[in-house]
């Protein structure tokens, strides 16, 4: 099973839980007050949402890695640091075309941050998305947000 097989069915199963939760809330809890089982409904719903993103994201990645031929593309793997929180982030350069695919920041991400050169690229036949990078040996974990970056 891959990563986002597993988080797809972990959140299917998380969100399914929270939704029956605040559906058919167990006897023992009937004075529950119905805006605690609003936002266990509502949390159930998005990661429902979520899970099926993330199922479906695992299925075009593995299509476009067995089925479309990759494309060579010029890499950058960048860290960005907020106050907050820290991205990760594979920029790429593929004919003039300039694209950003988050990261999930897992170990190669994180390993490769602040590191260039020449990797290859897998398109979505679906969605004309880039749905994997592979990059000095690595494959990278995308997310499936990719989206293109304006040239001036």
């Amino acid at each position: 099973m891959t990563g986002g097989q597993v988080r797809g069915v972990l959140g299917l199963v998380a969100g399914a839980g929270m939704l029956w939760a605040a559906i058919v809330w167990p006897d023992g809890f009937n004075d529950t007050p119905l805006w605690i089982r609003i936002v266990f409904g509502g949390f159930g719903a998005i990661l429902l949402v979520a899970g099926l993103a993330s199922l479906s994201h695992d299925r075009r990645k593995t299509e476009a890695l067995r089925n479309v031929i990759p494309q060579r593309a010029d890499v950058r793997v960048a860290k960005v640091e907020d106050e907050d929180s820290t991205s990760y982030y594979a920029f790429l350069t593929i004919g003039g075309e300039k694209w950003r695919v988050p990261l999930a920041g897992g170990s190669a991400d994180r390993a490769l941050a602040g590191t260039a050169g020449e990797g290859r690229v897998w398109f979505s036949p679906d969605t004309g998305l880039p749905v994997a990078v592979e990059y000095d040996g690595q494959q990278l974990s995308t997310i499936p947000t990719a989206n293109k970056v304006p040239t001036a």
